[in-house]
Parts: structure tokens; C-alpha cells; sequence
């Protein structure tokens, strides 16, 4: 089985280069008997296969599978999307494997004593309901300290505490050390 694993850093880049390095070039022009989709739990089957180009019956192309991974990225709903390839009786099998990306489940707000959780909030970009980014931690953070900063408190501190709630979903707690 032949495994191409796109994550959001690199998806653009790995998209324009994926049929160079990714795939044997055995596979290109092969029949594609079927094209299959895994690992979706809240995104409906038929908006990814609105966005798949590559269809069973047509040859079997990188290019169109790399095309097809950039635009399931672009939806902006995937961690992770990997295009698994299998060889049953000389027909290509294709399938998408999909990792969701996480929902915010809840949000908590603790330590802030001296200033109403609605103003942390407001601080925020992150909300219930909302698909969690780990990478948005920096930015968060600096928007609460900025915020406290504004309200006379400069040696404030914040710390995210993260935890699995369900499938899919976080909660977030914001812990907050006003100083």
C-alpha cells in the first residue's frame, strides 16, 4: 500500500509535488475501480466527494490526486488527509483517509478575578463551536495579555489546559494568573 500524508504546514507544497515523489510511477494510467473515503465523522461524504476529481473509471493520475487533496484542505475541516493507493486485479483502489479536525466542546475561563470573563472572552477569537487550531495558542494568549495589559495588570499569565471530550470535540480551559 502506498501512503501520501498532506498536513496543513506543507499541503500546498506537497500538492505540487506529490505526483514526483509520492507515487510509483507504475500506478499513472492504471484504471481507478474505485475511489473510497474513511475517517469522516461530521462532514458530510458528499461535500468531500464534490471536491474529488478523480473518479473510478478514468486513468489513475498523481496530479489529479494531488489536485484533489489541495482542494479537501482548502475546505479547511482535515488535520491530516492521506491518499492510500492498493493494485486489486489491475485496477487502482484509491482512498481518502480523513482526520477532522477538532470542535471546541466548551470554554472555560478561571483565575479571573478582577476582570468579568466577558471581556476575556471578547479577547478571543476561539468560541464553542469552533474548530480548535493548536497553532492559534501564541495568538490567543497575546490577545488576553494585551487585553490585561490595557486594564493595569502587565504581569498577568495565561495558560490553556486542553482536553478530549468527545469524539472530535475539546474542552478548553483558560487559566488565567492576573498577578
Amino acid at each position: 500500500m502506498k501512503r501520501l500524508t498532506v498536513y496543513p504546514v506543507i499541503a500546498v507544497a506537497l500538492a505540487v509535488c506529490a505526483d514526483v515523489a509520492a507515487q510509483p510511477p507504475e500506478l499513472a494510467g492504471r484504471t481507478i475501480g474505485e475511489v473510497r473515503v474513511q475517517g469522516l465523522e461530521r462532514i458530510s461524504e458528499q461535500v468531500v466527494r464534490a471536491q474529488i476529481e478523480t473518479q473510478s473509471g478514468q486513468a489513475y493520475s498523481p496530479r489529479a490526486v494531488a489536485r484533489d487533496l489541495r482542494r479537501l484542505y482548502e475546505l479547511g475541516h482535515f488535520s491530516t488527509i492521506q491518499a492510500d493507493v492498493d493494485v486489486v486485479a489491475g485496477q487502482v483502489i484509491l482512498t481518502y483517509v480523513f482526520e477532522e479536525k477538532r470542535i471546541i466542546n466548551e470554554l472555560r475561563i478561571v483565575g479571573n478575578d478582577k476582570v468579568r470573563a466577558r471581556h476575556v472572552r471578547a479577547a478571543l477569537t476561539w468560541h464553542a463551536g469552533d474548530t480548535f487550531d493548536e497553532q492559534s495558542y501564541p495568538g490567543e494568549r497575546a490577545n488576553i495579555l494585551e487585553m490585561y495589559e490595557s486594564k493595569g495588570f502587565p504581569n498577568a499569565k495565561v495558560e490553556f489546559i486542553v482536553e478530549d471530550a468527545a469524539a472530535g470535540r475539546v474542552d478548553v480551559t483558560c487559566v488565567i494568573e492576573e498577578g
